[in-house]
């Protein structure tokens, strides 16, 4: 389109109807917000983010992964660049391994995950928040930490 061309930006037909398709969901209102996996996640009650956590600490203890679990309260950071940082109210999923020390664990998600998988590091804690986790990355998540037992 001239403004786009104007701005020096060549965008893609492919990339042109992602915006649209996006857009589209925007403008019908919440139902549509949702489909959105960034919004859906930011718009996600505490609650069921707690029933996710238990959800998870089940899978773990069901193959006796020898982890010690809690589920915390917390806080999701969202935003960051240029965007001020807003905390949203959350419950984390905090775990000790039962060998390796917090950051050898950190380590090992990080290096020998495949996709790598970053934790948030507390004391001797690892913290994960499901907030920020879609369902198919909850599963490489569970898998990794039962790869490092």
């Amino acid at each position: 389109s001239m403004l786009l061309g104007h701005a020096g930006v060549n965008v893609d037909k492919m990339t042109l109807a992602a915006l649209e398709a996006t857009l589209a969901d925007y403008l019908k209102g919440e139902q549509g917000i949702q489909q959105i996996p960034t919004v859906r996640h930011l718009l996600m009650q505490p609650k069921t983010i707690k029933a996710r956590a238990e959800n998870f600490i089940q899978q773990l203890n069901n193959e006796k992964s020898g982890y010690s679990l809690r589920i915390i309260e917390g806080t999701s950071q969202v935003g960051g660049g240029t965007m001020p940082e807003v905390e949203l109210p959350t419950y984390l999923v905090a775990l000790v391994h039962p060998t390796l020390s917090t950051e050898q664990l950190a380590r090992k998600l990080r290096i020998d995950s495949k996709p790598a998988v970053i934790v948030r590091r507390h004391k001797e804690e690892i913290q994960i928040d499901l907030r920020t986790v879609t369902d198919e990355e909850e599963t490489l998540i569970i898998k990794a930490l039962l790869t490092h037992i």
